[in-house]
C-alpha cells in the first residue's frame, strides 16, 4: 500500500481522560481534512513510534502537554526543539533519539517533524471522558489544531478542502477509535 507523504499522528492514552486528547483530535481531523494525509491514532510511545514513522516525509505529532500553561493552549515544537538523551534507555526513546537510530538503521525518518502540544491538566486521571474544561473548549482546540495543521504541511489554501468542526459528542469513549 503507498503511503501518502505527510502523516498526522495522534498519540494518548484512552483511559486517561484528558490524555486522550491526541487520539480524539486526529480521529476527528481525518473526517475534515481532505488533503493526502494518513491520519493515525496510536497509544504507543518511545520505540513504537518507529514503525509508523518511517517513509514519511514529514510527521505532525499531535499529543497533550503539561507546560504550566492554561487547558486547551496550543503549543507548536520541531524535533529540533528537543535536546537528546544522553543515554538511551530501553524504557524511554525521545524523538531526537529515534531520528539518530533510524539513520544508524538505514531508514527514512521524516525530514520534518512537528509537534502539536495541547494543553491539559491532569493526565492521570482514569477515565473515558475528557475534564469539564477540555469538553468545552473541544470545538476550539480542533479548529485551532485544524488551523496549524495547514500552516505546518503547507497545504495550499486555492486546493484546501477543511470544513469546520460541529459540536463533538459529550460521549469520549465513543468518539475514540483504537488501533
Amino acid at each position: 500500500m503507498k503511503k501518502n507523504k505527510i502523516i498526522v499522528l495522534g498519540i494518548g492514552n484512552s483511559i486517561l481522560g484528558d490524555d486522550g486528547i491526541g487520539l480524539k483530535v486526529v480521529n476527528d481531523l481525518s473526517k475534515l481534512v481532505r488533503e493526502p494525509v494518513d491520519f493515525i491514532q496510536t497509544e504507543e510511545m518511545g520505540f513504537g513510534l518507529l514503525d509508523f514513522m518511517i517513509d514519511y516525509e514529514q510527521a505532525v505529532i499531535i499529543d497533550s502537554i503539561q507546560a504550566g500553561g492554561v487547558p486547551g493552549t496550543i503549543h507548536l515544537f520541531s524535533i529540533d526543539d528537543f535536546n537528546p538523551n544522553s543515554t538511551v534507555s530501553n524504557h524511554y526513546v525521545g524523538l531526537p533519539e529515534l531520528g539518530a537510530m533510524s539513520a544508524q538503521m538505514g531508514l527514512n525518518f521524516p525530514e520534518k517533524v512537528n509537534i502539536i502540544g495541547i494543553e491539559i491538566n491532569d493526565p492521570y486521571k482514569i477515565t473515558d471522558q475528557f475534564s469539564e474544561e477540555i469538553h468545552e473548549k473541544y470545538e476550539s482546540i480542533l479548529n485551532k489544531v485544524n488551523e496549524e495543521l495547514v500552516k505546518l504541511c503547507d497545504f495550499k489554501k486555492d486546493k484546501l478542502r477543511i470544513r469546520r468542526c460541529r459540536r463533538p459528542n459529550p460521549r469520549f469513549s465513543e468518539a475514540i477509535t483504537r488501533i
